[in-house]
């Protein structure tokens, strides 16, 4: 076929794309040199420049990058705040790429052999700083009259029921792990995980309320094979509150009177565990909150609870049992806050007894009260072998309605649910009680769950996703129950590096309700 010849002699084809009027001198340049400059761009430059070429999308994304801006947003502004270093800004500690740098927390993201993803670090902390998340949801219980107990650790969720059992979670699709079905006639009062916690396997302690004496078990759950194994069983009392950290064991019994037990154990022996001590109180403080910390060369059992005055409400204190790791007594100390804890309202004395704290939150050095009138009161402990103090409460605010509960994390992060569960907030704690100089306000951000893509279809015993922006998301996340609307959240709050947990109730059941930062 004959082409067909141009109209007009040296007419040129039109060109399909428009030459740029500028030379691209930036893609020109050495990845070195490219590398460099990038360095002192904004994360929100690096997101555009990622967008233009392949070649500075694979400069933006060097982890070197992502690794120094992580140190600067996230790990110098707390580093700042050590007292030895706040009047030296220039030291070497405080330069990411010296070996002499200060990580706190993060320093396991620097450990030798660690391949730490730096952008994803940096996305997880935007993201708690922002409230951005994912929530998903799954059935527990069909009956709200069976309360189930739930912890969390190492991206694991256990839980555990009269009728449900014994049951390992994986939060990120909250798909069933393992289970192990409880005797007849035993009743979960509390929950908790031995603290350290093995490669492959986690120490399990679930103390009861039996009909056969039985005060608590100890179970070990393999990660690998999914299942469950009874290593101890220890008969008496029924326990409500139980705290592990090798090699000590605290119960507490919320009787008349009340019994606190100290037992030393070997974790993942079978071996009856050996008595150290039991004391007891004449009072039933309520709430309570047990916890257990170590050290080099002692450990430290705690006991955080409220105590009540006629003339002046409530007051925060705690007690703290000194023990050395041979199980030898180093001493007993007792601390209240120096000024009581006061409505947000002046009401008469009479009208404060009423407003007792819903819930308390202790991971030492930080003492969080929750309130019904929409207020949380911080305190900060000061413990020594020789002494306990408590500061001057705080009072926290950002929440529209009461609180019901709370939990503190690592990095002084909290976090905190409204009675009806709509609203769920953030706390930074850290630097807000100075010693010398007035409290700093506390930032918070209330947690923003965003839509998830609709997954493929589970069984019927599987996660549900519920869209946020639907009707149902406010009728789904309310806690504690109220004789006015019966459709209401109930239950734990609890978090870590990743995600926050909640148990809810909705319609007669039971739900946890996993929010994912990552």
């Amino acid at each position: 076929m004959v082409k067909r010849s141009r109209s007009e002699e040296g007419e040129e084809l039109p060109n399909k794309r428009s030459k740029p009027n500028r030379p691209d001198n930036l893609s020109r340049l050495s990845d070195e040199l490219l590398l460099n400059i990038f360095s002192y761009l904004s994360v929100s430059d690096l997101t555009v420049c990622q967008r233009l070429s392949h070649k500075l999308h694979d400069i933006t994304v060097d982890s070197q990058i992502w690794k120094e801006a992580y140190y600067n947003r996230f790990v110098r502004p707390r580093a700042m705040r050590v007292p030895r270093l706040r009047h030296t800004p220039a030291t070497k500690e405080l330069t990411f790429s010296s070996p002499d740098a200060v990580w706190l927390d993060d320093e396991n993201l620097v450990e030798a052999g660690n391949e730490t993803n730096w952008k994803q670090q940096f996305k997880l902390r935007h993201n708690w700083s922002t409230g951005s998340c994912i929530a998903s949801e799954v059935p527990l219980a069909t009956d709200a009259t069976d309360p189930a107990h739930v912890q969390m650790r190492d991206g694991i969720v256990y839980t555990a029921n009269s009728r449900g059992g014994l049951r390992a979670w994986s939060p990120g699709g909250l798909e069933l792990q393992g289970h192990l079905a409880f005797q007849e006639g035993c009743w979960p009062n509390c929950l908790t995980l031995a603290i350290p916690t093995a490669s492959e396997r986690q120490q399990v302690i679930v103390g009861f309320d039996s009909d056969d004496s039985i005060s608590f078990i100890i179970y070990e759950y393999d990660k690998q094979r999914h299942t469950f194994k009874q290593l101890y069983s220890h008969a008496g009392a029924a326990v409500h509150a139980i705290a592990c950290c090798e090699p000590y064991l605290a119960t507490f019994r919320a009787d008349c009177p009340s019994f606190l037990s100290i037992y030393k154990m070997e974790l993942g022996s079978q071996t009856p565990l050996k008595p150290v001590d039991t004391f007891l109180a004449y009072t039933t403080p309520s709430p309570v909150s047990l916890g257990i910390r170590s050290g080099a060369k002692h450990t430290v059992i705690s006991v955080a609870y409220t105590m009540s005055s006629v003339f002046s409400g409530w007051t925060a204190a705690l007690q703290e049992i000194w023990l050395t790791p041979d199980g030898d007594f180093l001493g007993l100390h007792r601390a209240a806050a120096p000024l009581l804890l006061r409505s947000a309202m002046s009401v008469p004395p009479r009208m404060e007894m009423a407003c007792q704290p819903t819930s308390i939150s202790y991971t030492h050095p930080y003492l969080l009260f929750s309130h019904p009138d929409n207020t949380l009161t911080l305190f900060r402990v000061t413990s020594t072998p020789d002494s306990t103090a408590i500061s001057k409460g705080q009072r926290l605010w950002g929440h529209t309605s009461s609180v019901a509960g709370s939990h503190i994390g690592g990095r002084g992060r909290a976090v905190s649910i409204s009675s009806r569960g709509n609203e769920i907030r953030i706390w930074e704690l850290e630097g807000t009680l100075p010693a010398r100089s007035l409290p700093r306000p506390v930032r918070s951000v209330q947690i923003q769950p965003g839509r998830k893509e609709a997954s493929k279809a589970r069984p019927n015993n599987g996660p549900t996703q519920f869209d946020p922006q639907d009707h149902d998301w406010e009728h789904a996340l309310r806690r504690l129950r109220n004789p006015e609307d019966p459709d209401v959240m109930q239950g734990w709050i609890g978090s870590d590096e990743e995600r926050v947990v909640v148990l809810r109730e909705r319609a007669g059941r039971q739900y946890l309700v996993v929010f994912d930062f990552s």
